[in-house]
């Protein structure tokens, strides 16, 4: 991650710290999984979510007492619903890493875990969610305030950023923080093409502010 915000022209001058899905993952599977085996969802680039711990990786999601979703194999959600069908029948929960359910990357769109975590869970299996909107990288984020301040830091002097109204923003209401919501994002298409007020009534998200474009 650090790799990419560099990329994007955010330098570590620019941060405290970072705080990612892969990292609560990891950290939840050490602490519930531990000596048991996983099946790991998702492409190669994201093998560093499930490298290096004291769990065994299994070849088939049947075979798994949990599965890591970090992405797509290929590009068809419909595609994964074989691969899943009898972990899902058998209640083996599924960890998704990624809860975004598409996401912009250089003016195209990738469809991503939360997708996949979507199916899962209409198909009868458990879904544990670890990214925004979900609680934990609010947790975690909490926490690492605290440290750093010396003080618990209240909802009013935090400001959530994002580009997606179903994760950023709608995990910024539920915590109670204001929320910025980047337009040239995950939605811009839609925007363009019918303005805001129909997300915001789709995903029940309003965002306190709008910026076209990320600028510091």
């Amino acid at each position: 991650m650090r790799e990419q915000l560099q990329a994007l022209g955010v330098g570590e001058g620019a941060y405290d710290t970072v705080i990612t899905s892969g990292e609560l993952t990891r950290s939840y599977l050490e602490r519930d999984f531990q000596g048991q085996k996983f099946y790991h969802l998702g492409p190669q680039e994201d093998r560093a979510t499930v490298e290096q711990m004291d769990l065994f990786e299994v070849d088939h999601a049947d075979e798994a007492d949990v599965i890591v979703a970090t992405g797509l194999v290929g590009r068809d959600v419909d595609a994964h619903v074989s691969l899943l069908a009898k972990a899902a029948q058998n209640r083996r929960p599924l960890l998704c890493a990624n809860p975004d359910r598409v996401v912009r990357h250089e003016g195209k769109m990738f469809i991503c875990a939360g997708a996949v975590a979507d199916r899962y869970e209409a198909m009868g299996g458990p879904v544990v969610w670890l990214g925004k909107p979900a609680p934990p990288p609010y947790a975690a984020s909490r926490h690492f305030f605290a440290e750093l301040a010396g003080r618990e830091v209240s909802a009013s002097e935090q400001l959530i950023i994002g580009d997606g109204l179903a994760t950023d923003i709608a995990g910024a209401a539920r915590e109670g923080i204001a929320s910025i919501l980047i337009e040239h994002g995950v939605h811009h298409a839609d925007f363009l093409a019918q303005g805001i007020e129909p997300l915001i009534k789709q995903h029940l998200a309003v965002p306190d502010y709008r910026m076209e474009f990320l600028r510091w």
